[in-house]
C-alpha cells in the first residue's frame, strides 16, 4: 500500500473497529513501567506509527461500516514506515529540521513513569511565598494531581487485560473528575489536528492532538485508541495547558519551580562536596547573579543554568524561522553560562564554596538544564556561540566552551541523579573517546555507579507512596465485587 492511499483505504472501515486495532497494539507496547525498552520495541508497531494511523482515522470521515481486520491494519502500518519524506534534492538546512522533528516524534523516553510522575508531582505540589503550584493546578483541573497519578497507574496495570470492567469504574467513575479533563470530541480533535497538519504527509511529525487528550467522544462512545501516550497526558502536556498563554506563570514556574527541582535532585545525589543555589552579590557596587546551581566535587566545580524551555510547535512543522530561532535561544544560554562561570574566576564575591583557592579552567564545567529538548546539532548551536562570543571556531576559548559547557535535558540530568552516575568523570570520557559535537552526558554506559544503593532515596519512597494508594483502592474494588481477590 503506497502511503498516499491510507485515507482512501481507511474510510472504508467502522471507526470503531480502527480504534480497536489501534487500543491494542499500543497496549502490546506497554508494561507496568511506562513505554517497553527499545530493544523489546523493535519488531512491534512502533509508537510514531500508531499515532500517525490515528490521525488518519481522526480526520476522514468512514464511507462503509465494514470490519478493519489485523493483516490490514498491519499493511497501513508498514506504508507509514515504509513512507520516505526526504527528496533527492533536499537541502541540508530541511534535513537538519526534518530530524530533529523525527526526533521529537519517533524517540521516546525511555525512563520509569514514576520518575516522570516524581517530577510532576513536585511541580504540581510546589508552594512558596511567590507561587503555589497546587492552588493553581486545583483551579485548573478541578482535583488534585495524585490522583491523575493513581488513574494513569491503573491503566498501566489493566490495559490490554481482559478487565473491562475494572478499566470501566475506574476510568468512568472512579477517576471521572480527572478523566473528563483529559476528553475530546471527534470534530474538535479534527480542527486541532487543522492547527497542526496542512497535508497528510504532515501526519508523520506533527503535534498530536492524543498527546493532550487520551479519550475521545465520537457517536456517545468513549475510545481510549493510545494509552502508551497517557503518561504524556498527565505530565509535560498538563504543564503546557497550565502555562499556555500566561506567560506570568511560565516565567514563575521557571524561576520558582523548574529551579528549585534541579537543586532538590541535585542536592539529593551523594557525590557532590558542597552544592548551593543561586546567590545574589555585588562587584565593586554592581548587582549580579550566580549560576542557579553550583557544585563542588574534590578538585571540580559543576555550574547548572536551568531554562524552562520546549520545542515549539512550528520546529516540527520545518519552520526554518522557528528552528533557527531554538538554536538561537540555546546559544545564548549557553553564552549566559560561559559569562558566568567567567565571573566566578574573576569575582571573588561570587564563590559560596569554602576553598579559596582560583581553580583551573580545567576543572570548571557547566550544563544548561532545558525542561525539554528538540536536540538540534550541538554543531549549529556552538557555531552561533561562537559568532555571539566573537571568538574563532577553532580557538583554545572555543575549544573549552564546546568540551566543558553542555546543553542536556533534564531527563538526562534526573537520570544521572537517580541512577548514582558521575557527571564529571562522564564530561571527561567525551573528551576522551567522544567527538566535539557528541550529545552531552552520551558517555554513560562507560561509568559504574557510585553508590550500591538500587534506587535514588526519594524515588524509591515515592514509588511506594504510589503502590501504598494502589493497595487501598485495589482493596476497595474487591470490596465492591468489581475485582476477585
Amino acid at each position: 500500500m503506497d502511503y498516499s492511499k491510507i485515507d482512501l483505504f481507511l474510510k472504508k472501515y467502522s471507526f470503531h473497529s480502527k480504534m480497536k486495532y489501534s487500543y491494542e497494539y499500543s497496549s502490546k507496547i506497554m508494561d507496568v513501567s511506562g513505554l517497553l525498552p527499545i530493544r523489546e520495541i523493535l519488531g512491534k508497531v512502533l509508537p510514531w506509527e500508531l499515532e500517525t494511523y490515528l490521525l488518519f482515522c481522526i480526520d476522514y470521515d468512514e464511507v462503509s461500516k465494514n470490519e478493519l481486520q489485523n493483516k490490514d491494519f498491519l499493511n497501513v502500518m508498514y506504508a507509514i514506515r515504509s513512507y520516505n519524506p526526504l527528496e533527492e534534492d533536499t537541502d541540508i538546512t530541511t534535513a537538519r529540521m526534518l530530524i530533529t522533528s523525527i526526533g521529537l516524534t519517533e524517540f521516546y523516553i525511555q525512563t520509569s513513569i514514576f520518575r516522570r510522575f516524581y517530577r510532576y508531582n513536585y511541580f504540581y505540589n510546589f508552594e512558596n511565598k511567590k507561587i503555589n503550584m497546587k492552588e493553581v493546578f486545583i483551579n485548573s483541573f478541578g482535583v488534585e494531581y495524585e490522583e491523575f497519578i493513581d488513574l494513569a497507574i491503573y491503566i498501566q496495570i489493566f490495559v490490554g487485560k481482559p478487565y473491562n470492567d475494572i478499566m470501566a469504574y475506574v476510568i468512568f467513575k472512579k477517576y471521572c473528575k480527572v478523566t473528563k479533563n483529559l476528553i475530546i470530541t471527534r470534530d474538535e480533535y479534527k480542527k486541532e489536528i487543522r492547527k497542526f497538519a496542512k497535508k497528510t504527509t504532515d501526519f508523520l511529525f506533527c503535534v498530536r492532538p492524543s498527546y493532550t487528550y487520551a479519550f475521545i467522544e465520537y457517536e456517545g462512545k468513549l475510545y481510549f485508541p493510545l494509552p502508551h501516550l497517557f503518561c504524556k497526558n498527565i505530565t509535560s502536556s498538563l504543564l503546557f495547558r497550565l502555562t499556555k498563554e500566561n506567560s506570568k506563570l511560565r516565567e514563575l514556574f521557571g524561576k520558582e519551580v523548574l529551579e528549585s527541582y534541579l537543586f532538590e535532585v541535585l542536592n539529593n545525589t551523594k557525590q557532590f562536596d558542597e552544592i548551593y543555589q543561586e546567590i545574589e552579590y555585588n562587584h565593586h557596587g554592581e548587582r549580579f547573579d550566580s549560576s542557579d546551581v553550583m557544585c563542588r566535587i574534590k578538585n571540580d566545580y559543576l555550574f547548572f543554568e536551568s531554562k524552562s524551555q520546549v520545542p515549539s510547535i512550528e520546529v516540527r512543522q520545518f519552520n526554518e524561522k522557528a528552528f533557527k530561532k531554538e538554536i538561537n535561544k540555546m546559544a545564548e544560554a549557553v553564552v549566559q553560562l560561559y559569562k558566568s562561570i567567567v565571573r566566578f574566576i574573576e569575582h571573588s564575591e561570587y564563590s559560596p564554596f569554602k576553598s579559596t583557592i582560583k581553580p583551573d579552567k580545567v576543572h570548571i564545567w557547566g550544563f544548561v538544564s532545558i525542561l525539554e529538548s528538540s536536540e538540534p546539532s550541538n554543531e549549529l548551536i556552538y557555531n552561533k556561540v561562537a559568532e555571539i562570543l566573537n571568538l574563532k571556531l577553532k580557538s583554545k576559548e572555543m575549544n573549552w566552551v564546546i568540551t566543558h559547557i553542555k546543553v542536556v535535558d533534564l531527563t538526562s540530568i534526573e537520570r544521572f541523579c537517580f541512577d548514582s552516575l558521575d557527571f564529571i568523570k562522564s564530561l571527561k570520557l567525551q573528551i576522551e573517546k567522544g567527538g566535539l559535537y557528541d550529545y552531552a552526558l552520551s558517555h554513560s554506559s562507560d561509568l559504574v555507579s557510585y553508590d550500591n544503593k538500587k534506587e535514588y532515596d526519594l524515588i524509591e519512597k515515592f514509588t511506594n507512596q504510589c503502590f501504598v494508594r494502589e493497595r487501598l483502592i485495589i482493596d476497595d474494588l474487591v470490596k465492591k465485587g468489581i475485582l476477585k481477590n
